[in-house]
Order: C-alpha cells, then sequence, then structure tokens
C-alpha cells in the first residue's frame, strides 16, 4: 500500500513540474475578412468561408472578423470555401461551394484604400490592425459579374520570438 502511495506522489510531483516548468506558448495571429452588400444580398468571408445571404444572419462585424471567431456558417444562403486561405487580400480570390466544388466565384480587386492602420503592442509583441474599403468584381462563374464594395479588415499579432513573459 505504502508503495502505491509514494508511487502515485512521484508521478503527481514529476506532472506539477512539468505543468511549471513549461514555458507559455507564444503563438502569432493572423486574421482577415471583408463585408459588403451586392443588391439585396450580404457578402461576408473570412480566410475560410464566404457567405453569399439575402438576410442580415449571421450578425457579424468586422471586429469578429479580426478575432479570428468561429467558422462563418448561416442556415440561409450560399456557403463557398476559400481556395486560397493562406494567401491574404490578394488581387484575385478563388472560392468553390460547399458541396458543389465545381461551380466557383471570383473576386478580382479593382481598387483599394487603407482608412485606418494602428500598430500598437501587446506586451513584446506588436499588433496591427487596418481597415480597407475594397471594391471588386465579384464574378460567379457562367454569370455576369458585378461591383461590390466592402469593407475590410486585416489583423496581425506577431510572436515574441521566445516566452512572452
Amino acid at each position: 500500500m505504502i508503495f502505491r502511495v509514494e508511487t502515485v506522489a512521484a508521478i503527481w510531483a514529476a506532472t506539477a513540474t512539468a505543468f511549471v516548468t513549461t514555458a507559455p506558448a507564444s503563438a502569432g495571429s493572423w486574421a482577415w475578412g471583408c463585408i459588403g452588400k451586392l443588391g439585396n444580398e450580404r457578402v461576408i468571408f473570412d480566410r475560410n468561408t464566404m457567405i453569399v445571404t439575402a438576410s442580415k444572419l449571421p450578425r457579424v462585424t468586422l471586429r469578429d472578423l479580426a478575432n479570428n471567431g468561429p467558422r462563418l456558417q448561416t442556415q440561409d444562403g450560399t456557403t463557398f470555401e476559400n481556395l486560397g486561405n493562406n494567401d491574404g487580400f490578394a488581387k484575385t480570390m478563388r472560392f468553390g461551394k460547399n458541396g458543389e466544388p465545381e461551380q466557383k466565384l471570383t473576386l478580382i480587386e479593382a481598387a483599394s484604400r487603407k482608412t485606418f492602420h494602428r500598430k500598437g503592442h501587446v506586451g513584446r509583441r506588436e499588433e496591427y490592425t487596418t481597415k480597407f474599403l475594397k471594391t471588386c468584381r465579384y464574378a460567379p462563374d457562367k454569370q455576369a459579374e458585378r461591383k461590390i464594395t466592402m469593407q475590410c479588415i486585416e489583423y496581425v499579432l506577431t510572436t515574441c520570438g521566445g516566452p512572452c513573459s
């Protein structure tokens, strides 16, 4: 019985030591996305997903897109997967319709201007928030192109190159 108690105590002590001596994570964060109106439709996208819906749902703000929030989803409308989700704001972005990957939609940037930029620090990490107003050609496959103006945001929180504490 004493052997078991000593063994359990030794295991517990080793585990506690491992938790106490583990360095904090210092991963960076990069999030971006846009919101715009196209006639009676609302278009929202982030680095993973685009939603085209006729309603005001889901209720998403630019700040939500910058916070790497929950994956965009809706019961109404159409959902597309961003085919270049790690490319950032490229001049041409392609999206494939969920469930029908042969249906594609292309956004081609026609104009972009920076409307806000802030650089700050979170501890030793650098934080950048940039907002844009972008005008794009919205081109679903086999349909006429339309023009859309979108409010966009890009958020970057750098790593600190080691333990952040």
